[in-house]
């Protein structure tokens, strides 16, 4: 089974443009544009915590079932999104990034 990573990626991106011209056209806040894409990050994180548990599961009771493999590919693909946000989100937050780091 291969992972999709440059379709994906490019899906999420082109979201995100789209997100970013509506703020940058004022149909949007940029509080809102922030709020799309936190809420954003907590569903898909939240998705992928709950695949990921289940094949914990399926793996600690030796469970195999034909859902363990498209379980495993949505947790991949599900991270490759969170992937993208993330750094998204790291970009929009470098000032706050540069000061946690520089006290490190």
């Amino acid at each position: 089974m291969s992972y999709e990573f440059v379709p994906v990626s490019l899906i999420i991106i082109i979201l995100y443009a789209i997100s970013y011209l509506l703020y940058k056209e004022d149909v949007i806040t940029e509080a809102m544009h922030a709020k799309i894409w936190n809420i954003a990050i907590f569903i898909i994180g939240l998705i992928l915590a709950v695949i990921g548990l289940l094949i914990s599961i399926f793996a600690e009771y030796g469970m195999s079932i034909a859902l363990n493999a498209l379980l495993v590919f949505w947790h991949v693909e599900i991270g490759i999104v969170l992937f993208i946000i993330a750094l998204f989100h790291i970009y929009l937050h470098r000032d706050r990034f540069k000061k946690i780091t520089l006290r490190i």
